[in-house]
């Protein structure tokens, strides 16, 4: 009987190590920006939801009020939002403001502005809920 001297080669070459590595590094490319883009999908849906829940405390102001909310400094801010309707906003991805209208006048009409922390991108809602902005996420108002 003759023994046979065969090496057990245990681990990775260099070059088994390399297209791992490659591969690895595409399909990294591929996912990260879908990843990121539902990321800020989801952070501008959040936003639209406050600002439809600002909408609703400004229209129940209205009703007792017959005006929407005024502030010392125009637009109001979210120390207002909170006093004067109620409403907490986080702002961790989005500011959040009230201003007049279209017609310019408090009294008659306002806006929501929610703007991007991240991009300065805005999406806005008005006393009838309809949604504009420059966002790339206006939801369907």
């Amino acid at each position: 009987m003759q023994k046979t001297n065969k090496k057990i080669q245990k681990g990775l070459t260099l070059l088994e190590l390399i297209v791992t590595m490659v591969v690895a590094s595409i399909l990294a490319a591929m996912v990260i920006p879908n990843f990121t883009a539902s990321v800020d999908k989801s952070k501008a849906s959040a936003a639209a939801v406050y600002l439809r829940v600002i909408r609703t405390g400004e229209r129940v102001y209205y009703t007792t009020h017959n005006t929407y909310i005024a502030c010392a400094a125009t637009p109001c801010t979210i120390t207002d939002i909170k006093d004067k309707l109620g409403v907490e906003v986080t702002t961790e991805s989005y500011n959040f403001s009230i201003g007049p209208g279209l017609t310019g006048d408090i009294a008659t009409s306002f806006y929501a502005t929610a703007t991007s922390l991240k991009d300065a991108s805005t999406i806005r809602i008005d006393q009838d809920g309809t949604f504009t902005g420059t966002s790339n996420y206006l939801p369907s108002s």
